[in-house]
């Protein structure tokens, strides 16, 4: 983490780094919008992130097979963390129209994701959360939506697969650039309660 908020410095900007422990529920991010509120009147961006997918050995299974961890993981914290978040910071973001980016995955109504029954709940339900968030903020001026990730080779995926990545894969600033360019688009509303692909928000 201090290490990314170096990386913000080295580009011209002004990085700064607070531990969060989503797990610990809404109460962990006071610090945080706290030190936000102290020196800014509002927030134009919140990217929502968390996900505690990978704490778990993660394969295709049977949904009677899974660990219940996984739902604590990916329910209790991913897909929670992500309403308590946007909770949480929308007076800031309705304070400036901003704009709300939940991190899911969608598109794929034919498919369970990833084989895996709580998975595919914890990636669908940012996806509905995306729109529901965005149907209540638009009257207000905000906008909010849900920005899906190619496969994006993460330290992760690249320490599992090595050179076995396969064609096509996206860099880990993929997703970053697709934000800029949501923030950067006067007419960013058009996305608003939507899924949206990487290659589609750079357009």
């Amino acid at each position: 983490m201090e290490d990314t908020a170096a990386e913000v410095d080295e580009r011209g900007g002004r990085g700064v780094a607070h531990a969060v422990d989503h797990a610990h529920g809404a109460a962990a991010l006071d610090p945080v919008l706290g030190a936000v509120r102290e020196r800014h009147d509002g927030l134009d961006l919140v990217v929502a992130n968390a996900f505690d997918g990978n704490a778990l050995p993660f394969a295709p299974s049977p949904f009677w097979e899974l660990d219940p961890a996984h739902w604590t993981n990916m329910i209790d914290v991913g897909l929670r963390s992500h309403d308590d978040t946007v909770r949480a910071a929308t007076p800031l973001v309705l304070a400036r129209g901003g704009l709300v980016v939940m991190t899911g995955y969608g598109g794929h109504d034919d498919e369970v994701l990833g084989g895996h029954a709580v998975y595919d709940l914890a990636m669908t339900g940012i996806s509905r959360l995306a729109r529901s968030v965005h149907h209540d903020l638009a009257p207000h001026g905000g906008t909010a939506l849900c920005l899906s990730p190619g496969f994006t080779a993460t330290e992760a995926i690249v320490a599992a697969l090595g050179d076995a990545l396969p064609p096509g894969v996206d860099d880990v600033e993929a997703p970053g650039r697709a934000v800029c360019a949501l923030l950067a688009d006067p007419d960013v509303a058009r996305f608003g309660g939507r899924t949206v692909a990487v290659a589609e928000a750079r357009v």
